[in-house]
């Protein structure tokens, strides 16, 4: 069996404006050594488990993975080497923490690949983000990983809402860092989540909307601009110099099995999906999941639509659409009016144009209406 694997490191130096993940401040080196040591405990229990799987991809996500001391992130990726070399082995970093000494270190380790948090190339925006870095922060680490020859992506967000008073730099940020040429890229729409200080700020007034005519005008724009620049395409939010798709990634859209570590962490191993539990403290305390469910029948098909679906060009094979239980002339009737929708003899899929990726969303959900 190919497995892929997520490692959680929960801890932050401070919590982003939008951000609802699972994270807390950095505590304590004793702590974060204790919750280390769990985390390979953890490991090592599902290699136990799992004893003729193999490791295709492996990613350290967070939280800040970087802001972890190097020797504690030293022992998670000896830990995960042990098991075997994952083909794509990547950690997310903060644009702050990265230098060229701390380059060195993890690829000597063995890590392969890196996502950095840029975000934004407004510094207004950063600091209403509640982000500490600055633009040239940012610049700088995008150079360090240029030059290092690693490979790796980077993590902008468009801003749905803004604070009055600030303007947008989306495009003049896109264009500057396309100049520089990372492998990847992500460009994610900033969702605002109950309980996070962006809410708070939109209920008082303080941000307001983007205008959804500028939202549009800007996402055609960047889907012409990044084809424009030799850059594929290959999922809503993603685009990639070609081979460099995040294999990782590509796992979670095709339903491949996954096992996820850490506070938090969600897993998909043998059609079982899990959940461990949410507080370092049940966490240290030798609690880890919380929550299994058995996916199958519609569920499963369901899901595999959702995600094939996002696969720009690929979307969902009849294949494996008819294998999961699924009737491909209902699905075929649900789309053949579409215009969005493009089929084949043997696959279905939103079609590569901007105004149709922008729609994809409500596509998507009237095309499986009836699965869902």
């Amino acid at each position: 069996m190919r497995l892929s694997l997520y490692i959680h490191i929960p801890f932050c130096r401070y919590k982003c404006a939008y951000c609802d993940f699972v994270s807390y401040p950095l505590l304590k080196e004793d702590i974060e050594k204790q919750y280390v040591d769990r985390l390979l405990e953890e490991i090592d229990w599902w290699h136990q488990a799992l004893p003729d799987a193999t490791l295709y991809t492996a990613y350290i996500g967070g939280g800040t993975p970087s802001a972890l001391p190097l020797s504690l992130l030293e022992k998670i990726v000896l830990k995960v080497r042990k098991w075997g070399g994952p083909v794509e082995f990547t950690v997310e970093a903060n644009p702050e923490d990265i230098s060229r000494d701390w380059l060195s270190h993890i690829i000597s380790m063995g890590i392969n690949r890196v996502s950095v948090g840029v975000q934004t190339l407004s510094d207004e925006l950063l600091s209403a983000w509640n982000r500490k870095h600055t633009a040239k922060d940012s610049i700088r680490a995008i150079e360090y990983l240029a030059s290092s020859g690693i490979n790796f992506n980077v993590d902008m967000i468009y801003p749905t809402y803004l604070p009055y008073g600030i303007s947008m730099s989306f495009r003049r940020d896109i264009k500057t860092i396309v100049a520089m040429k990372p492998n990847h890229m992500s460009v994610y729409m900033m969702d605002i989540h109950e309980g996070t200080l962006a809410h708070a700020l939109i209920r008082g007034g303080k941000w307001g909307p983007v205008e959804e005519d500028i939202l549009y005008e800007d996402m055609v724009w960047l889907y012409n601009f990044m084809g424009d620049m030799g850059y594929h395409h290959y999922e809503i939010s993603n685009f990639a110099l070609s081979g460099y798709e995040s294999k990782h990634n590509i796992v979670y859209w095709y339903q491949d099995f996954y096992v996820g570590v850490g506070v938090s962490a969600w897993g998909f191993v043998n059609f079982v999906r899990y959940e461990n539990v949410p507080t370092i403290k049940d966490y240290l305390q030798g609690s880890i999941q919380r929550k299994h469910e058995v996916v199958k029948g519609k569920d499963l098909l369901t899901e595999y639509g959702l995600m094939a679906l996002r696969l720009i060009g690929e979307g969902i094979s009849r294949f494996r659409w008819e294998r999961l239980g699924g009737d491909w002339s209902i699905l075929i009737s649900r789309a053949i009016d579409m215009e969005c929708v493009q089929i084949t003899d043997d696959r279905l899929f939103v079609k590569d144009s901007p105004e149709c990726i922008m729609l994809s969303n409500s596509v998507i959900e009237e095309m499986l209406e009836p699965w869902l």
